[in-house]
């Protein structure tokens, strides 16, 4: 379902990255990994990326406004935010900055979260088709 599908996890949590990798490459995405916001831009800037999944609490950053930030440098790639907080502020803030989906630690599957990258890439697709 994801073949050539370049991801970028940023999240400073090993184990974390881990688990998505594993999920992830199980359904043929390649994967590289962030552990911070100047990483990602970094590594953004120097491989090609279908999506973004950015946990929000990271060293060098723990404010939503950053998927606004990733929307404005870079409107083609979906964010899926990944967060071990249950709240319907947080998604409405979310949405409202640009990201695609929230997948919440703790409560992700495999399925969920291929269906969650899968489904933000092709909203996305659309969106910029839409808009340009």
């Amino acid at each position: 379902m994801l073949h050539d599908v370049n991801v970028l996890v940023v999240d400073d949590n090993p184990l974390a990255v881990s688990l998505l990798t594993m999920v992830l490459e199980d359904s043929y995405a390649t994967i590289c990994s962030a552990g911070s916001i100047k990483e990602a831009f970094d590594k953004l800037n120097n491989k090609k990326i279908d999506i973004i999944l950015l946990d929000l609490d990271l060293p060098d950053n723990k404010d939503i406004k950053i998927v606004g930030e990733f929307q404005k440098v870079y409107p083609q790639i979906p964010v899926v935010i990944i967060t071990g907080i249950v709240s319907q502020d947080l998604n409405k803030q979310a949405i409202s900055y640009g990201a695609q989906d929230i997948l919440i630690k703790g409560n992700m599957d495999s399925e969920k979260i291929v269906l969650t990258v899968y489904h933000s890439i092709e909203r996305q697709k659309r969106w910029v088709w839409k808009n340009s």
